[in-house]
Formats: structure tokens, sequence, C-alpha cells
């Protein structure tokens, strides 16, 4: 015969019961997140463009010796850290979905 549960000994239905709760929460979150990725994408991009746009005039500018090289390279650097913004997006989606598919125990075939 087994022992009560104790406090410090939760039963193997509560056991479940909260990661049953957890999964649903995670699931959740992914959910929410998934709705949110492509507005995301879609502001980085827009971003991206905005600094590709800007590098290209601060050129144009160097050109014509109107800026000087660290005015380029400025440019150049705030273009390199807007696309790391969108690659960080993506990053962050498979990081959710693989938190998901682990808490549930679920693996893509």
């Amino acid at each position: 015969m087994m022992p009560p549960a104790t406090a410090s000994q939760p039963t193997a239905r509560a056991s479940i019961s909260r990661q049953a709760t957890f999964s649903i929460a995670a699931k959740e979150r992914l959910n929410v997140w998934r709705v949110a990725v492509p507005e995301l994408v879609g502001v980085a991009q827009r971003q991206i463009e905005c600094q590709r746009e800007r590098y290209r005039v601060t050129q144009t500018l160097f050109e014509e010796e109107l800026a000087t090289f660290n005015d380029v390279f400025d440019s150049h650097v705030e273009l390199l850290e807007t696309k790391f913004q969108l690659y960080q997006v993506f990053y962050n989606d498979q990081t959710a979905a693989a938190e998901v598919r682990h808490i549930t125990g679920f693996t893509d075939p």
C-alpha cells in the first residue's frame, strides 16, 4: 500500500493537470505570436527599405563630397542593425514554435 501524497509529493493527477494547463498556455502564446509575426515582418521590411534609401542618399552625398565617410559608415551600420531586427523576428518565431513542441512533446515527422 502506498502512503498518501504529501505537500512535497504532488499526485500524478495534479502533475498531469499542471502540464496540460502549461501546454495549453504555451500553445495560446504561440498562436498570439504567430498572429503578430506577419505584422512585425512587415514593419521590419519597411524599416529596411527606409534604411536602404537613407544609405543610398548618404552614398550619393559622399560621392558629391557633401558627406563624410563616417556618415556612410553609420548609415551602413544602421541598415545592418535593421536587417538584424528582421532576423530576430524570424528567430523568435522559430524559438516559440520549438518551445511549444518541447512542452507538448510533439515532434514534426
